[in-house]
C-alpha cells in the first residue's frame, strides 16, 4: 500500500491506495521503462535448445552424404580394378547400386540445406539477442541470464557454424559438389562398364 496525502482548501487527508494502482514508470515517449529483471531467459534457453537439435540433425545428415559417397566411389573404383565391368545380363548392378547411394547422398544434401537455412534463422536472431543482453543499459558489459547462459548460447552459436559445413567440402558449394559427384559415378560406371565389356 501507498499512503498519499491530497488536499483542498479547508482539509487534509490522508488515503490509502493500492500499488497496483499506480500506473508505471515511462519515459517521455510514454512507453513502459522495462524492470531490470530478465524475464526472458527461458525464452533464449529454449532457442538455443532448439539450434543445439539442428546442430544434431546436420552432423547426422553429414555423415550420411559423407558415408554414401564413399561407398558410391568405392563401387566406381571396384569396378575399374576389381571388376570385369561386366554387366550381369542386361542389368548393371554397379551402376544401379551408386545410383542407389547416390539418390541418399542428395536427400542427404537437399536436408541439410533446408535445415542448415533454418538454423542460420535461428543463428542469427540469437545472436542479435545475445549482443542486445551483453550491452545493456548505460554500457554495463552485464549478461542477461547468468554467465552459464552466455557459455551455452557461444558454443552453441559455435557449434552450429561447424556444423552447417559438409565434411570434406565446406562452405555454401559444398552440397552442390557432393550432388554432382553422386550423379556422376552412377554414369561413369555405366560408361566404364560398357567400354571394358568383352
Amino acid at each position: 500500500m501507498a499512503r498519499l496525502s491530497a488536499s483542498n482548501p479547508g482539509n487534509i487527508q490522508e488515503t490509502e491506495v493500492p500499488l497496483s494502482a499506480i500506473p508505471s514508470l515511462g519515459n517521455s515517449r510514454g512507453t513502459e521503462i522495462p524492470l531490470m529483471i530478465d524475464q526472458n531467459a527461458h525464452n533464449l534457453s529454449a532457442a538455443l535448445s532448439k539450434l543445439e537439435r539442428i546442430s544434431q540433425v546436420l552432423r547426422r545428415f553429414s555423415i550420411v552424404v559423407l558415408i554414401t559417397t564413399v561407398v558410391s566411389f568405392g563401387i566406381l573404383l571396384a569396378t575399374l580394378l576389381i571388376g570385369d565391368g561386366k554387366p550381369s545380363g542386361n542389368f548393371d548392378w554397379p551402376a544401379a547400386l551408386s545410383l542407389l547411394f547416390g539418390c541418399v547422398a542428395l536427400y542427404g544434401c537437399a536436408s541439410h540445406e533446408i535445415w542448415r537455412k533454418r538454423g542460420e534463422d535461428l543463428f542469427e536472431e540469437i545472436a542479435d539477442e545475445v549482443e542486445r543482453r551483453i550491452m545493456s543499459v548505460a554500457g554495463d558489459p552485464k549478461f542477461e541470464g547468468g554467465p552459464e547462459l552466455l557459455s551455452r548460447a557461444r558454443l552453441a552459436l559455435r557449434d552450429f557454424a561447424h556444423a552447417s559445413d559438409l565434411p570434406i567440402i565446406p562452405g555454401k558449394f559444398g552440397p552442390t559438389v557432393y550432388a554432382a559427384v553422386n550423379l556422376l559415378i552412377p554414369i561413369l560406371i555405366l560408361f566404364s562398364s560398357r567400354l571394358l565389356k568383352p
